[in-house]
This record gives structure tokens, C-alpha cells and sequence, in this order.
């Protein structure tokens, strides 16, 4: 029921709320061969009385939004220096807010992570105290997602990359995934549970999930001619894209177990159909 004549993306909820990006109005870059170009708003629509709000629609092109409760976090591309910027706002409260250069934030409470070039560091910014920690990283890191205080995001190192995890509460930075020859990317973090998936191990890419609470690793799937994508963890449940039998299909993962009859396809780690009759 809501209008489909403009391209919406990067969908993210929290309760009711979801926010998405949405291509809405011109952008004009006169370094760009052709300096006029479509740029993205952010929005949230609210699931129980439909109404949408602007969250942000000022002349830049914003992208990958975030929301925890009421306060919605992106990145968007500053006009003039052309550097990517962290913006969050409080939609019960007031305008937007500027918080620094970096990308790929994510949000939880009132704590924001995002990544930040060069150099190359992950930063974590307490909205409440305005506090700011800046974790070191050897190299770029990747799409952090911060639950709690636990921040995850995948980081080049020597033979490829690897998953981090660094812990608020303590202060330490550890190391995640140790194979060789690995390339996981974009982690995923819910409670004890962290989902991500690797490019290369199998020669394919795949899912794989890591157990914060028994420091155990384990592969989600195992079908041939499989490219998971956007994948994300909630309550022990993953859901992510895959495309299986020539189509691109949402798949769900129970860790805990499931039941059926919820009117979800559900597959379990290394099965080809359906564990549910549809």
C-alpha cells in the first residue's frame, strides 16, 4: 500500500518502525560527467498506522539507514568535500544531528558504530554522554554492527579477512574467524549470536554462525551455486537471500529449533527442501 514509483532501499526495523532510503530528489555534483543525478532521502513508515515521515531529505545523497527505537542513524555524502558523514536523529525530538566522517553506521541504545577510513579505525559514539571510542584497526573495516556492547565487523588481515568482535565492557578486541584463505563479510550480531558470510573458504560463498556463548563456529549452508546475501539474526532465528533451484529465495535458520505451520519456508543447515510441507 505504499508507493512503488521510486526505488526504495536498505529496509531496517525496530517494533513497528521501519526505515528505508528511497531515490527522491536531484542531486548536482559538478565534478560528475553528468552533474545531475537522482540522490536518496531516508523515510520511516510506522506498521501500525501507515503514516510516512521524512526523516532526512536535504540536498545529499543519504544511504544505509539504521533504526533502534526512535532514533535513526545513515551516512551520506557531504556536498562539497565529497567525504562520507554519519547523521543520526531522535524523530521524537528534533532535527538531524551531525556525529562525523565514516559510513556504514549501526545503532543500538544509544551507542552508534561506524566505520572511518583512514585511518583506518572503527568508532563507537554514545549519543547520551557524547563520548567517543576509537578502536584501531590494521587495515579499512567493514559494515560494523554494534548489540549491546558488543561491536562485530570483518577487517582485511594478512590472507584475507576476518571477523572482530570488540567488547565496550572491557575494552578488548579479539578475533573471530582464524581459517586461512577466509573472506567473511558483513557480520551480523543478536544477543550470543553472530552470522556473517565467507566468499572463499568452500570455493563458494556461505553462511556461516558463530556462538559467542560456547566459541563454536558453524556452516548454515551447502548447496552448490549458492550466494548469500543480506543476511540478519534475531531471537536465534537467521534469515538471509539465497538463490537455490535458479531463484532467489528468503531463507530462515531456527538455531533453537522451529515449528511448523507458520507459513515460512524453512530450511535447516545442509538440506535441500523444505523442512515444513508448504
Amino acid at each position: 500500500n505504499y508507493p512503488q514509483e521510486k526505488t526504495q532501499l536498505s529496509p531496517d526495523i525496530s517494533g513497528t518502525m521501519v526505515v528505508y532510503s528511497e531515490w527522491a530528489h536531484i542531486c548536482y555534483d559538478s565534478s560528475r560527467a553528468s552533474p545531475y543525478y537522482t540522490c536518496p532521502d531516508i523515510y520511516t513508515v510506522d506498521l501500525a498506522t501507515g503514516n510516512i515521515s521524512v526523516v532526512s531529505s536535504r540536498a545529499t545523497s543519504q544511504s544505509f539507514p539504521r533504526i533502534d527505537g526512535s532514533i535513526v542513524v545513515w551516512h551520506e555524502t557531504d556536498t562539497v568535500s565529497g567525504k562520507l558523514e554519519v547523521w543520526f536523529r531522535a524523530m521524537d525530538q528534533g532535527q538531524e544531528q551531525f556525529i562525523g566522517y565514516g559510513k556504514y553506521p549501526s545503532i543500538s541504545g544509544s551507542k552508534i558504530a561506524y566505520a572511518y577510513s583512514w585511518p583506518p579505525n572503527l568508532v563507537i559514539y554514545d549519543i547520551q554522554t557524547k563520548q567517543r571510542i576509537v578502536v584501531n584497526t590494521t587495515s579499512e573495516n567493514f559494515e560494523p554492527e554494534i548489540y549491546g556492547n558488543i561491536v562485530v565487523f570483518s577487517e582485511k588481515d594478512a590472507g584475507g579477512e576476518k571477523v572482530f568482535l570488540y567488547d565496550l565492557s572491557t575494552g578488548q578486541k579479539r578475533v573471530l574467524t582464524e581459517t586461512a584463505d577466509a573472506y567473511p563479510r558483513v557480520p551480523r550480531v543478536f544477543g550470543n549470536l553472530v552470522v556473517y558470510r565467507d566468499y572463499s573458504r568452500n570455493s563458494n560463498s556461505e553462511l556461516y554462525l558463530y556462538d559467542l556463548s560456547s566459541s563454536s563456529e558453524q556452516r548454515l549452508t551447502s548447496m552448490p551455486a549458492t550466494a548469500e546475501a543480506d543476511s540478519d539474526v534475531h531471537n536465534g532465528n537467521v534469515v538471509f537471500i539465497s538463490s537455490f533451484d535458479q531463484n532467489s529465495d528468503l531463507h530462515l535458520y531456527a538455531h533453537q529449533g522451529f515449528k511448523c505451520g507458520d507459513g515460512i519456508c524453512l530450511r535447516m543447515a545442509g538440506e535441500n527442501k523444505s523442512s515444513c510441507a508448504i
